[in-house]
C-alpha cells in the first residue's frame, strides 16, 4: 500500500508540477494588479520552487530553459534546448527520421516521467556549473544562488526519501529489500 501511495504522491506532484510551475514560469497564476511587479516576482518564484520540489527539479533553471529558450527559439536547433535531438524521440520534423518514433505517444509519458529525474539530478548541476547558456541567465547567482540550489536539493531529499522512510519507522511498517 505504501508503494502504491507514494508513487501515486509522485504522479499527483509531476501533474500539479506540470500545470502549474509552467503558468507560474510565465508568471499567468496570479493577477498582475494585485501584486506590485517585485512581489509577483518573488511569489512565481518560490511558487515555482514549492511545486518543483517533489520533482527535484531547480524551477528557475526550469523557468529559463523553457520561458527564454524554448518559447524564444521554438524548434530552432542549437537555441531551443527543448527538442535536442534523441534518438528515442523525435519532436520536430527537421530531425532525423526512423521508424520507431511513430509509437512514441506510447512510450512518450514514461520517458519523461523518466527525465524528470535526468533534468533534477544531471541538468541542473550542468546549469548551476555553468556548462549550459541557461546558469547565466538565472537570476540566482554566486552564493545566494548557491544556497537556494543546495537548500532546494537537500528540501527534495528529505521530503521524499528520508521523511517518507521515518514516517514508515514511526507507523512501524517494515521496510525490506
Amino acid at each position: 500500500m505504501f508503494l502504491a501511495g507514494y508513487g501515486a504522491c509522485v504522479v499527483l506532484a509531476m501533474l500539479v508540477a506540470v500545470n502549474l510551475g509552467h503558468d507560474a514560469a510565465h508568471e499567468a497564476v496570479f493577477r498582475a494588479v494585485c501584486f506590485s511587479p517585485a512581489t509577483a516576482r518573488w511569489l512565481y518564484a518560490w511558487l515555482g520552487r514549492a511545486v518543483a520540489l517533489p520533482l527535484g527539479i531547480d524551477s528557475e533553471y526550469w523557468r529559463v530553459r523553457h520561458v527564454e529558450f524554448h518559447h524564444a527559439f521554438t524548434n530552432i536547433a542549437g537555441l531551443d534546448l527543448d527538442p535536442e535531438e534523441s534518438f528515442l524521440l523525435c519532436q520536430t520534423p527537421f530531425q532525423i527520421s526512423r521508424r520507431h518514433p511513430r509509437y512514441q505517444y506510447l512510450y512518450w509519458p514514461l520517458l519523461v516521467g523518466l527525465g524528470l529525474s535526468y533534468v533534477g539530478w544531471v541538468l541542473d548541476w550542468a546549469d548551476r556549473l555553468g556548462r549550459t547558456p541557461v546558469g547565466a541567465r538565472s537570476s540566482l547567482q554566486g552564493a545566494r544562488g548557491w544556497m537556494v540550489f543546495l537548500g532546494t536539493k537537500l528540501a527534495h531529499v528529505l521530503l521524499m526519501l528520508i521523511f517518507p522512510v521515518t514516517a514508515c519507522r514511526f507507523a512501524s511498517f517494515r521496510i525490506e529489500s
